[in-house]
């Protein structure tokens, strides 16, 4: 799915011409097919004026919804090109609305538009709100706007510094619903009270996801723009699916459960040996990288289709079973899809067990969907750079601050004293009955026992491949003589060089 082309600002009143010709020019540049401008100021009865309705379009032919009937401030005003977008509402407050946006018949996510009160008691009205709306969600949900309070200490410069419990409604908020902070770029605070005095800066204006977002949105981010004529930052969402195109190999253990890994392993490992045998063995292994690069089943999201194309068809088998349950085509074909089933949940599972990097899910659902939350969040961040900002101030503050930080860390200060420095204590010495192993050659069982005493989900080498691949492969790569695997070829090749069947495991 392509995520919808979106925005939320606080333009601090939207009845001057300035507002909507700022509003609009948004829209222009950024290409944007939905905005919730915020603070409108704008009563019920201003709105019931055609005249006033046109003269405020951001869109052409543009369709909206607001909750000005509920609040005299005018707060919320959700506008969207009907030719791109659908946004029907379900849910309206004097601080929020929400409802679910579509492209075309395609339902892209839920949307919630916030503008939460300064009040406290409101505030947390709000919150209840949101809880009520997010437990009934499955799907990707997007909540942005202005929530008028902080998630960190560090979110506010000047003033009075923000307490643990100005912090804690919100924050409990995001526990209580498994949110996640969509990353950003650009501008860090996105409200400045405009005092050159008594400055104060803070983050109000955000986007928060969940993990069904990051799912469906895994390249997305949001950028805080310069506030223009307005005291708060536009927040506009954007996509870089460049940036997740790029990738490193590695090497996932569930390809050696298809037929083609194996088949092109023993088409590269059956070429002629030429010089060094480790360098051989390194120039097959690229070769290998870059044919796997090519296959459908290299992404792991084949596993996933391939996971409900399973149940979709087991789901049509149990059907035609309900008619006709004696039919033994059918019982047969019921349990050759529930054994396809169980391979390929059992290679999803050990796919996120790999690249999540731990050993320890063993609580079902509840630590599947905190390992799927963790590895979703982590690219996401890694997506966003913020060091590309389009304001060179805030690029070079950034790239000042990380510098700062490295040099604190790795450059430690010079000892006082230099004579001392140098005296280095004597250790333990190498038995002069043992001194030779250090220079023995290695032999080739112990490059086998090593190999296969290293964790399967292992973080990989440079190169990509970890241990699974050497333990699953070892009567292959393991081998660097060809005469010593010649029979093992002929077993597994018809005379027509052709892959007759999978290798045993090892």
């Amino acid at each position: 799915m392509i995520p919808p082309r979106l925005a939320a600002w606080n333009v601090r009143g939207f009845n001057s011409p300035e507002k909507v010709r700022a509003c609009k020019d948004l829209v222009r540049d950024r290409k944007l097919e939905l905005l919730c401008v915020l603070e409108n100021r704008i009563h019920a009865s201003s709105f019931s004026d055609p005249w006033f309705r046109l003269n405020h379009c951001v869109f052409e032919n543009e369709e909206s919804c607001h909750n000005f009937n509920l609040s005299s401030s005018g707060r919320i005003w959700i506008k969207w090109n009907p030719l791109l977008l659908s946004f029907r509402p379900s849910h309206y407050t004097t601080q929020l609305i929400s409802g679910d946006l579509y492209r075309g018949q395609e339902h892209l996510c839920v949307l919630t538009v916030v503008y939460a009160s300064n009040s406290l008691g409101d505030r947390l009205l709000l919150w209840e709100k949101l809880r009520e709306i997010g437990n009934l969600i499955c799907s990707p949900w997007l909540i942005l706007g202005d929530f008028n309070c902080c998630l960190y200490a560090d979110e506010k410069s000047g003033g009075t510094p923000l307490l643990a419990t100005q912090l804690w409604d919100f924050n409990a908020l995001k526990f209580d619903l498994g949110l996640l902070d969509l990353s950003s770029k650009g501008l860090k605070f996105t409200w400045f009270n405009e005092r050159a005095n008594d400055p104060i800066h803070l983050k109000l204006d955000r986007m928060m996801i969940n993990d069904k977002w990051l799912e469906a949105f895994p390249s997305t981010y949001y950028e805080a723009l310069s506030p223009a004529c307005s005291d708060h930052s536009p927040i506009i969402l954007f996509s870089d699916q460049q940036a997740m195109l790029k990738h490193r190999f590695v090497f996932k253990n569930y390809w050696t459960k298809q037929n083609g890994f194996w088949v092109d392993l023993l088409n590269i490992f059956s070429l002629p040996t030429h010089g060094n045998p480790i360098f051989d063995l390194y120039r097959k292994l690229k070769m290998l990288k870059v044919s796997i690069k090519d296959k459908d089943w290299a992404n792991s999201s084949f596993l996933s289709n391939q996971l409900v194309i399973l149940k979709e068809q087991q789901s049509q088998c149990l059907g035609m079973l309900n008619i006709d349950p004696q039919n033994l085509d059918l019982n047969y074909q019921l349990k050759s899809i529930k054994s396809q089933l169980s391979v390929c949940s059992e290679s999803w599972t050990n796919w996120l067990l790999q690249r999540a990097k731990l050993k320890w899910l063993t609580k079902g659902e509840d630590d599947l969907k905190f390992l799927y939350a963790r590895l979703k969040k982590r690219r996401n961040h890694s997506s966003a750079t913020p060091v590309a900002s389009e304001d060179p101030t805030i690029r070079q503050d950034l790239i000042n601050s990380i510098t700062q930080h490295f040099e604190k860390l790795f450059n430690a200060p010079p000892p006082a004293n230099t004579l001392e420095s140098l005296f280095i204590p004597k250790g333990n010495v190498i038995p002069s009955h043992l001194s030779h192993l250090l220079t023995v050659n290695v032999s080739d069982d112990e490059i086998k026992e090593a190999i296969f005493l290293g964790s399967s989900n292992s973080s990989p080498g440079l190169d990509g491949f970890n241990f699974e691949f050497y333990k699953s492969t070892w009567l292959i790569t393991g081998l660097f003589d060809r005469s010593l695997y010649e029979p093992f070829f002929m077993s597994i090749f018809d005379t027509n060089k052709q892959f007759r069947h999978l290798p045993p495991n090892t």
